[in-house]
């Protein structure tokens, strides 16, 4: 009977079985890693498939505990062994008759079965079964399996059936560590002279199941030789599968583990050593090309729970860990002179060690949540026991290791061959430190150091050591956080009336007002259409048409219009949604004059309250709806169109441009008030981060979390604010967030912030971890971006563009007349970048040049072909940077390190993932992470354009304006056709008053290829400066293609209206003018030209009305103010003194 902890194996059938003969006969043995089981009877197979039905039962031995046992299962395979039985020969017992035949067996094929997921996963309490179906694999070229079709491999049917008692084992924090060493580069010279009787290996201490190390042996190391003349990669190729590690000879043909691919590794994915710095990546490459010895072997362990956190515990103290390299020599051993060898000494050998030397591998990305592998090389340097000790805090005794593998007397002249090897090698005696420890230093040792030795290794778990918090959880604080934020927020107390509740009471029985209006409208209309069909039918005989008043004048019209009103608003349920929300409405009302925030406690309270409440709504009411009704008869206001979100978020950063702030803050509100989304709030939480009020900047990111918690922009800049101000804690719990949320826009930024924000706290672990991962998903999107650009260019590529606006004819016949120059991107003759003396002498001959080729661009009204920029210009390139490679390739071993070090090569080529944060942290007017990411970016990148153009941007942000022009100076050293760097010397030189400088660095913005990012305020500052210095040609053009690029931009619009006034084109300006406040009501200066192009028509009414909005607008005294009541004086109606004084 098959005990809780056994697994019972079931062969019963094979199928496709070729052999020398037909019929064939077979057995097949079984064997679990180094121990054999049982071997199946004889079966004979004719073709197609044969019944074996052959049982073996793998039990747990006595001397062994359950996570002993689970161990032992997982860590070698379950090897099923194919033997034809073939006759020998005749025995010649029977004298000269024919007696019976001597029968062999010869291996055809191997097969194995990892029993890791059948017996590792956690299921029910009773016993499990599972069927499998394994393909034999030839035992060799001469195999009758050899070349066997697809579909006639041989294969074996076998049904495995686990003991439920493994659930006893298998605890909550257990997990399996998988240790792979795949290939030691840069090897010691004297390795080439190695033989048969040389084998190389490696040792790594791991936890076991009985909360003790165990040192697991990596043997069987092949020595590959590079390429004839040394000029290239050793010929081996990589191989698909790792190995396993172990020695029994009865599993040579299936040592490869299916479950156990070897991937390519970029560079950026690694943890090890030899990463960053030219000197690191030439040694990366020497070695490459170089010998190297071959394992790719991996070893499994399981780690119960108690050794799991002795583990944890163990890398908390110390988190680097040894690996020992060394060379093994077998030697025989000889006989004694004139004795003979016992039969003991004749399989016994000796063992040389030789070349001992150690590397050491850093587990600390492991103690970051949710991490479960550790890659990469790592340097061998020469073994010390005191160096080991130091490090590792490990005491190591590769000779004790040997003694298990070698056994018997053997193994004892092996230990004492080691210590004498370690003890006696050196050069002078060994060292013997405080802690009484050897510093035995082997001689030969140093060879590794001579020769840049380095290791590639891995170390994964199946399950992280520290769990990574779920997404439900961190939206669970988040909400937390949010439900505070609200609890806290400032409210005036019960005693003073505020009077925004009443405000808010006034405005929503406008509207219900307004919504009985609409609907009382729409039913007047049906009844009134219906009647006339009515009156229409009557009078069809005479040929008569009934007048309108006679419809209107039916009896009792007016009983029956009010009950279709209450039937309409009844069965529609708009009279009960009208209801609840005036009820919110009078509830806080009640709040906040009368300070009862809570229900009456008795009855004889409520009734001495109620009809106080009763009178006051009453009053109220009636007050709001007298307003309402004279609001409905005055004279309407001029026609608006409808305005978007868009078009007010427009308008504040206009006016944010122009430092207007309570007019940006005003059009930021309206945004929110007309489309209230997480976008719309995150762009006011900028705008209160600019004028400093962090305060609100935080409400209206919590605003916009609460409305969408993935909302990624809001959690990143939240995260910012929290870090500056010293809330670690929650800036990690937002990036967090955002990290799992996976933004495709912002898929890279949430990692680099979080690895910026580990670097200010100090844990560089985290911080490394984080980076790397960032890195890992920056090139997958770079591969996709790449794929995507690759597969757009095979086609055109066109843009149709607006049709330029073209007010007077007097512009077209300009711009159809004007011819641009060619020479005109080019302002100084060495093509050098302007200084600012430079730019203010250059300016005054350019000035002629600017006005032609400005109406040229005002006037193309074509499809334009959009010009590449150099970045997709090479987007095959990236493409075959970035691009996998493909499936069943095969690859040398280097070429896993030699794409890693091609790829930091270009690392310079490609967008900078700090640089990407930069922009981000400076678009967010979060100068401090900015800071941070260029730091980072100049470690690891140093200077370049684009980096020169963020330190510029971020120099501005923090009014440096001299460091900020030296920044874009040296940006365009690197490339003068960049938009961007005479984008923000222009926008210094503005902000400094240096119109002349300002005009020519924005004049060759605008004539470059490329776009600027900020090319609409590029456009309105220079259509200012020309107003300033009365080039009113000029700005009327620059305003014009404004407009073109944003056709809802009132400002644009305003500036071709004074551009136009000022050249005495009234009707123009006028019809600009207008343009302009159908898209903005609230704008001054838009009514006050108005007035006086009314003024100057002799239009007195519309002269009046538009200057009475002007000071209902704002219009306050001023240069404009004094030409308009100067003009009201000369033309004998209006008055500007009141315009004046105020």
């Amino acid at each position: 009977m098959m005990s809780n902890k056994s697994i019972g194996i079931t062969i019963s059938r094979c199928c496709n079985v070729r052999g020398s003969r037909s019929p064939v006969s077979v057995l097949i043995r079984t064997d679990h890693g180094d121990t054999s089981l049982k071997t199946s009877a004889k079966f004979e197979q004719i073709d197609g498939t044969a019944e074996v039905n052959h049982t073996v039962q793998l039990d747990c031995p006595g001397d062994m505990t359950g996570e002993q046992w689970l161990d032992h299962l997982i860590s070698r395979p379950l090897v099923f062994t194919l033997q034809e039985v073939v006759s020998a020969g005749k025995d010649k017992r029977g004298g000269g008759g024919a007696g019976s035949k001597e029968e062999k067996t010869i291996t055809i094929g191997q097969c194995c079965v990892d029993l890791l997921p059948y017996v590792s996963t956690e299921t029910s309490p009773e016993d499990t079964s599972a069927a499998v179906l394994v393909t034999v694999m030839p035992s060799g070229p001469d195999s009758p399996l050899t070349n066997q079709p697809d579909d006639k491999a041989c294969a074996i049917d076998v049904q495995l059936s686990v003991g439920g008692g493994f659930n006893e084992v298998l605890g909550k924090g257990s997990c399996v560590m998988h240790v792979c060493v795949d290939t030691l580069c840069a090897p010691p010279s004297q390795w080439a002279s190695g033989g048969a009787d040389i084998t190389y290996g490696a040792g790594i201490p791991l936890p076991g199941p009985d909360q003790k190390y165990n040192t697991v042996m990596f043997s069987g190391g092949t020595y590959q030789a590079p390429q004839s003349g040394g000029k290239g990669p050793p010929a081996g190729t990589r191989p698909d599968q790792r190995r396993w590690n172990i020695s029994h000879p009865a599993a040579v043909q299936c040592a490869a583990m299916t479950t156990s691919p070897v991937h390519k590794v970029l560079l950026d994915e690694e943890d090890g050593e030899l990463r960053e710095g030219p000197e690191a990546l030439q040694a990366r490459r020497k070695g490459d090309r170089g010998p190297r010895v071959d394992w790719y072997t991996e070893s499994r362990a399981f780690v119960p729970q108690g050794s799991v956190e002795q583990f944890y515990a163990t890398l908390r103290e110390q988190t680097l860990w040894p690996v020992e390299i060394m060379r093994v020599q077998t030697v025989p051993v000889q006989p004694t002179k004139g004795k003979r060898l016992s039969a003991a000494q004749e399989v016994t050998n000796d063992y040389q060690l030789s070349y001992h030397g150690a590397a050491f591998v850093d587990l600390a990305p492991l103690l970051y949540p949710g991490c479960t592998k550790v890659h990469g090389v790592y340097r061998v340097h020469p073994y010390d026991d005191g160096d080991v000790l130091s490090r590792t805090g490990r005491k190591a005794n590769i000779a004790e290791i040997l003694l298990q593998q070698g056994g018997g007397a053997g193994g004892e002249r092996l230990k004492s061959a080691a210590q004498k090897k370690r003890t006696t090698s050196t050069s002078k005696l060994p060292a013997v430190g405080d802690d009484g420890t050897t510093k035995g230093l082997a001689s030969d040792s140093p060879a590794f150091t001579e020769k840049g030795t380095y290791i590639k290794l891995e170390i994964a778990l199946d399950r992280p050591l520290v769990a990574q918090r779920p997404l439900q959880h961190i939206e669970e604080d988040i909400t937390l956080l949010l439900r505070r934020h609200e609890r806290e927020d400032v409210r005036p107390s019960s005693n003073e009336s505020t009077g925004k509740p009443v405000d808010d009471m006034e405005e929503k029985l406008g509207e219900i007002a307004t919504t009985v209006k609409q609907t009382l409208h729409r039913i007047v209309s049906k009844r009134t259409e219906r009647l006339e069909k009515e009156r229409r039918a009557l009078h069809s005989d005479t040929g008569e048409k009934p007048e309108f008043k006679d419809v209107l004048n039916e009896p009792d019209l007016l009983r029956l219009h009010q009950d279709d009103l209450k039937r309409e608003l009844t069965s529609s349920g708009l009279y009960s949604k009208l209801q609840d929300q005036l009820r919110a409405v009078v509830i806080r009302v009640v709040k906040d004059k009368f300070g009862h925030v809570s229900a009456a406690k008795t009855e004889q309270e409520l009734q001495r309250l109620l009809p106080r409440i009763h009178m006051f709504i009453a009053q109220e009411v009636n007050r709001c709806v007298t307003q309402w009704s004279v609001k409905q008869q005055a004279d309407p206001e001029p026609t608006v169109l409808p305005l978007t979100s868009s078009a007010y978020l427009l308008f504040a950063r206009e006016a944010e441009s122009e430092k207007h702030w309570k007019m940006a803050a005003r059009y930021y509100q309206k945004c929110i008030e007309l489309d209230r989304t997480p976008e719309h709030l995150f762009e006011n939480a900028k705008f209160c981060i600019v004028t400093g009020d962090q305060q609100v900047a935080f409400c209206n990111l919590m605003a916009a979390i609460a409305l969408q918690l993935d909302h990624t922009p809001s959690l990143l800049l939240y995260a910012m604010l929290s870090a500056i101000h010293g809330h670690v804690e929650q800036a990690a719990l937002f990036l967090q967030a955002a990290v799992e949320y996976d933004n495709p826009k912002y898929r890279c930024l949430p990692l680099v912030l979080l690895g910026l924000l580990h670097d200010m706290s100090g844990d560089m672990v985290a911080r490394g971890h984080t980076l790397r991962n960032a890195r890992r998903q920056a090139r997958a999107v770079r591969a996709a971006q790449a794929k995507d650009e690759a597969a757009s260019d095979r086609g055109s590529v066109t843009d149709v563009s607006r049709p330029a606006i073209d007010i007077t004819a007097a512009s077209s016949q300009a711009s159809s007349a004007a011819v641009p120059d060619p020479g005109r991107s080019k302002l100084t003759d060495a093509g050098a970048p302007l200084t600012t003396s430079q730019v203010s002498v250059r300016s005054s001959v350019s000035k002629a040049d600017s006005q032609s080729a400005l109406a040229a661009r005002a006037s193309q009204t074509s499809i334009a072909v959009k010009t590449p920029k150099r970045s997709d210009l090479s987007s095959t390139s990236k493409a075959a940077l970035s691009s996998p490679s493909r499936a069943g390739e095969k690859h040398t071993p280097t070429d896993v390190m030699d794409e890693g070090s091609k790829d930091a090569d270009n690392e310079n080529d490609i967008p900078s993932l700090f640089l990407d944060v930069a922009t981000f942290a400076i678009s967010c007017h979060v100068p401090h992470f900015a800071a941070l990411a260029l730091n980072h970016h100049f470690t690891v990148h140093g200077a370049s354009q684009e980096y020169n153009i963020a330190m510029a941007r971020l120099c501005m942000e923090r009014g440096h304006y001299k460091a900020a022009e030296e920044s874009a100076q040296k940006a365009s050293k690197f490339g003068y056709e960049n938009p961007e760097v005479w984008s923000i010397l222009g926008h210094l030189y503005y902000l400094q008053g240096v119109a002349d400088s300002a005009q020519a660095a924005y004049d060759r913005c605008i004539h470059l290829v490329d776009s600027a990012r900020d090319e609409h305020i590029v456009y309105l500052r220079l259509g200012n400066i020309y107003l300033t210095l009365r080039e009113y040609e000029k700005a009327k053009h620059v305003f014009l293609l404004a407009c073109q690029k944003e056709r809802t931009s009132a400002r644009a619009w305003l500036g071709a209206g004074k551009a136009c006034y000022r050249l005495d084109a009234l009707h123009e300006a006028e019809a600009a003018l207008l343009e302009a406040n159908a898209l903005n009501r609230e704008e001054p200066e838009v009514w006050a030209y108005l007035s006086l192009i009314s003024l100057r028509c002799n239009r007195r009414l519309p002269a009046e009305r538009t200057f009475q909005y002007a000071m209902k607008t704002g219009l306050r005294g001023g240069s404009l103010a004094h030409e308009l009541a100067a003009l009201q004086a000369e033309k004998g109606f209006g008055d500007g003194a009141d315009v004046i004084s105020m």
